[in-house]
């Protein structure tokens, strides 16, 4: 069934308080204050994981809030961190997922204010649903601890301290270092669906330059090979690549096959999509020239990561 807004809110809420074992929590922007009140009548052995997104300005400009932490620390429910994090999830006793638009914030759930128009859902979690939530979570998730907390904290207060917040937005190589994991898996709308020679030539009625053109978070007034290099530098399919050949060499087909092996979507693409796609992704490596190297010593092309 598809609920709107407050209903949506109460039937999550309703859910929650029916709780008698476990909760899973995804948010991209979370609040202190929203957080309180959906879990004010969680049972106490209740296991609780609350996940969200924690860019630097997201924090810095009071999208989420460095008090969810202390929240989570002080009443034993585990708090992690996906930089890379959009979606809004709520597992409720490995028997129920609410998916929806709707963000862990008092406008997002309609708790105390006018809230934004939301949609959401509810539906039965099967086996499969649960082992991508696991595995998402086991793969991309950095676990919060005091330690890492207060250097965040510290670092944010220093960029809210500055006159100016150019170029503060992102983590110090420390903290960065510590929230990246590497990553393992993929879903398809993480893809790149258009070679870079078509997003250079821009049409946003194709549905697939439409689809990368938000992936990459591109600016209408600064298409460029360099704009499109450094948007595609900041994805989660170039930090996959990087890391499938930071150690080995790998052949076409071989890249094919980890793609298929990383992609989370039940059911998966046919393998020749995954081929298609492959293909595209092999076009954009020879296109960040500065990090990949392909070279082709028989019939098939191998794709290397270039010597720092």
């Amino acid at each position: 069934m598809l609920y709107l807004s407050k209903e949506f809110a109460k039937e999550l809420t309703d859910s929650i308080n029916s709780s008698t074992q476990s909760i899973v929590v995804c948010s991209a922007y979370i609040k202190s204050k929203a957080l309180l009140s959906l879990l004010a009548s969680v049972k106490s052995d209740v296991k609780l994981k609350v996940v969200t997104r924690w860019c630097k300005g997201d924090l810095i400009f009071g999208a989420s809030d460095l008090e969810v932490y202390e929240i989570c620390a002080e009443k034993g429910w585990a708090f992690g961190i996906d930089l890379n994090l959009h979606g809004k999830l709520f597992l409720i006793d490995d028997a129920n997922v609410f998916l929806g638009s709707a963000n862990l914030t008092q406008k997002g759930l309609h708790i105390g204010l006018a809230g934004n128009h939301e949609f959401g859902t509810r539906i039965p979690a099967g086996q499969a649903d649960i082992k991508k939530i696991n595995d998402f979570i086991d793969a991309e998730v950095t676990w919060m601890n005091d330690s890492l907390y207060d250097l965040i904290k510290s670092e944010v207060q220093k960029s809210k301290n500055k006159e100016s917040l150019e170029m503060s937005t992102s983590w110090s190589k420390v903290i960065d270092a510590a929230l990246n994991k590497p990553i393992e898996f993929l879903w398809v709308q993480e893809l790149v669906f258009s070679t870079p020679s078509k997003l250079l030539r821009l049409n946003l009625d194709e549905a697939r330059e439409a689809h990368d053109f938000d992936l990459l978070g591109l600016n209408l007034d600064d298409i460029s090979e360099e704009s499109l290099k450094r948007s595609f530098k900041r994805t989660r399919l170039y930090g996959w690549l990087r890391s499938l050949v930071a150690h080995e060499s790998l052949s076409f087909g071989g890249v094919t096959a980890r793609l298929h092996d990383a992609i989370l979507d039940d059911p998966k693409p046919y393998r020749v999509d995954i081929k298609n796609y492959n293909q595209i992704l092999f076009e954009w490596a020879e296109f960040v020239d500065d990090t990949f190297e392909i070279s082709q010593p028989n019939y098939s092309q191998v794709l290397s990561l270039k010597s720092e």
